[in-house]
Order: C-alpha cells, then structure tokens, then sequence
C-alpha cells in the first residue's frame, strides 16, 4: 500500500483565493449595474484591477512545474487557433469577419 501524502496547505492563501474568486462573482453581478451608476462602476474597476493580477502571482507562487516555456508556448498556440476558428465561425455565419492577430474587438 502507498504512503498517503502529506500536503501542508497553507490557509492565508486558500483564503485569499476563495476571497478573489467571491470577488470575481461580485465584479460580474455589479457589471449588469455599471451603466447605471458611478459607484457601481467605481467598485467595477477596483475589484478588476487587482484580482486577475493577484490570481497570476498566486499561480506563479505555486507553480512546481519547470517546462513554464513549453506550456506558455502551448496555450498561445491554443490562443491563436482558437481566434482563428472563431473568426472562421463569424465569417460562416455573418457573411463578414475581421480578423486581428493581436487585439480583440470585445468578448468572444
């Protein structure tokens, strides 16, 4: 039989993930809202420009796999295939498309 493993975890850190992901359902509830009011939309872009940068770091922190480039490289890729085929989609179905490698006209 396997030894089980220990995992220390570490609950700071559980704590500030289960925070930036409460902050992440709040952020999209108040986006419905953010037309309507300044404070919405105030408290819109302070939540938005700290969780995603904060959720980076905390992978990063974590991260125990050394083949960073190999893994970055693929999800790029991912990236690019995926804007492809969805401007292919758009063409398709409307007729039209735009097609920009490196910038996005909104959310697809």
């Amino acid at each position: 039989m396997d030894k089980a493993v220990n995992k220390c975890r570490i609950c700071l850190f559980d704590n500030i993930k289960f925070f930036l992901i409460a902050t992440v359902v709040v952020g999209h509830i108040i986006d419905f809202k953010t037309a309507d009011s300044d404070v919405y939309k105030g408290i819109f872009l302070f939540i938005y420009s700290f969780h995603m940068p904060l959720f980076i770091f905390l992978s990063g922190v974590f991260n125990k796999n050394r083949n960073t480039k190999k893994k970055v490289t693929g999800f790029i890729f991912l990236g690019f295939a995926l804007k492809i085929l969805l401007s292919l989609s758009k063409l398709l179905i409307n007729g039209k498309a735009s097609f920009s490698l490196l910038s996005d006209g909104g959310l697809p």
